[in-house]
């Protein structure tokens, strides 16, 4: 298609988007925003990564630039607030508007084609939890279905930038506080794993949405670079709300590394439902210890979750699994390449799928932060409860701190004595039993006196009796499954 055919087309459906929106209530999403994206979209048809694109797909691109949000032109009171019915109305209001313009009405082929691009075009976006849905996504995104479509890629490409750059983004932070939206987390500081929870989180998907949408090279930066303007107003807000700040552990700039180890992205991780702080704290209340329910050691504790100095940590294992490590940083890197979340700034408790067809949880590393009476001095320590391959990989990886639970104020103590990284090895299989921790208690007769307990303490349980039982949010404990259906270790 010529330069002057494309104007052509262009106006006309210019002119069609303005009288759309002319007649509809105001929104952030309108004229305006649809030229800039048709702006971005233009810039990168001049990157070496859309350079492949046949002249059928660069037409129907530049007219889903100015279609892709004609939905919000048919914005109603009944719509859900994540207002995900503008993408099918959208793509309904586009056939209709397509049907009069040269072109495209006499081919119905271009306008399905355009149709589907609007239609898709925020399938990243609505692959977070979202709160106004109880955690879960709006849509579930397959980026295997998505690779090889460059007319598709360069929309959300070019819609993702436009939403972290200039006035949108004041007026996207005004909408939310209108409507509601705290600043920050009432609980969690600074969640970022699910929309609509705080404004600060809001910010901070919005940068990793324009991340993962990036395909060219100079869109990457520029996304980057969002970011972290971004992250300048989320330290603003939280001063407006007396909040401290906390930067994320693990920032998109690490995306990078994770896509050059995986690859590219790898399909086939879900996420199903995100379980914000507050869930979390409640499942941890109602653990109980293994062999004695009766006993709930976190009902009364004290229970918060913050980022951790690594090196602060003391693991109460010898050993970490090498299998294991290989398994968290891919579960790591496809978290990075498909939703450019960390998997050291997890703040709550995620369902999702991968490799195997069940649903699986994943909850923070679980530290217990106690005075270790069996040490000279009764220091403080902060032992490792749960997490350990997690915080180890971290570490190797060059990571100073993780997200974790930090428990204080149990009234039991961890069976396993605490000890230092430098005590813990690498092995390809778990060592035996008696290797594997320093036990505080190793028989029956060794636990005090003042214990109490409804379960008898034998020699079949002595190992694993103050065994906290975290199974509910997630921890396969000593003998618990594997991630992988072919891993047998452990």
């Amino acid at each position: 298609m010529g330069t002057e055919v494309h104007d052509s087309i262009g106006g006309s459906i210019l002119e069609e988007v303005r009288s759309r929106f002319h007649r509809s209530r105001p929104t952030p999403f309108g004229v305006d925003h649809a030229l800039k994206v048709a702006g971005k979209v233009e810039r990168l048809l001049t990157e070496p990564e859309y350079e492949s694109m046949n002249p059928t797909d660069v037409l129907c691109a530049r007219a889903a630039a100015l279609l892709h949000d004609i939905g919000f032109s048919e914005l109603r009171d009944d719509w859900s607030p994540a207002c995900e019915e503008h993408v099918d109305v959208g793509a309904e209001v586009t056939c209709e508007i397509l049907g009069r313009v040269p072109t495209f009405s006499t081919d119905s082929q271009l306008i399905a084609r355009v149709a589907h691009l609007v239609r898709r075009h925020e399938s990243t976006a609505y692959s977070y939890p979202w709160a106004s849905l109880g955690g879960q996504p709006v849509q579930k995104r397959d980026p295997a279905q998505e690779r090889d479509d460059l007319a598709l890629a360069l929309l959300k490409e070019a819609d993702g930038l436009s939403h972290i750059s200039g006035d949108l983004v004041e007026i996207q932070s005004e909408k939310w506080l209108d409507e509601g939206v705290p600043r920050v987390p009432s609980s969690s500081p600074l969640t970022t794993w699910m929309w609509g929870e705080s404004v600060v989180g809001n910010l901070r998907l919005l940068g990793k949405r324009a991340v993962v949408d990036a395909r060219s090279t100079s869109g990457t930066q520029e996304a980057l670079e969002g970011y972290r303007d971004l992250e300048r107003l989320v330290r603003y807000h939280c001063s407006l709300a007396d909040s401290l700040y906390e930067a994320e552990a693990c920032t998109p700039d690490w995306r990078e590394q994770s896509l050059e180890r995986g690859g590219g992205e790898k399909p086939g991780l879900k996420i199903h439902r995100f379980h914000p702080w507050r869930s979390l704290e409640e499942r941890l209340r109602s653990c109980y210890l293994l062999h004695d329910r009766s006993i709930h050691p976190y009902r009364h504790a004290r229970i918060r979750t913050q980022l951790v100095d690594i090196d602060d940590l003391s693991p109460l294992a010898l050993y970490v699994v090498k299998r294991r490590l290989d398994e968290v940083l891919e579960l790591h890197d496809v978290l990075m390449s498909q939703y450019c979340l960390g998997l050291w700034d997890l703040p709550g408790l995620v369902e999702y799928s991968y490799r195997l067809p069940d649903e699986q949880l994943l909850a923070p590393p679980v530290l217990e932060r106690y005075t270790e009476t069996a040490w000279d001095g009764h220091p403080l320590v902060i032992g490792l409860m749960d997490g350990l391959h997690r915080c180890w990989q971290a570490r190797s990886l060059g990571l100073a701190k993780v997200r974790a639970v930090v428990i204080t104020e149990v009234p039991y103590p961890p069976l396993p004595l605490p000890t230092s990284w430098g005590e813990v090895c690498v092995v390809e299989k778990p060592p035996e039993k008696s290797k594997r921790r320093n036990l505080r208690y190793k028989r029956e007769e060794d636990y005090p006196a003042s214990f109490k307990t409804t379960t008898r303490i034998t020699k079949e349980n002595v190992e694993y009796f103050l065994y906290r039982d975290l199974s509910s949010i997630g921890s396969r404990g000593p003998r618990g499954r594997r991630p992988f259906a072919d891993d047998n270790a452990g």
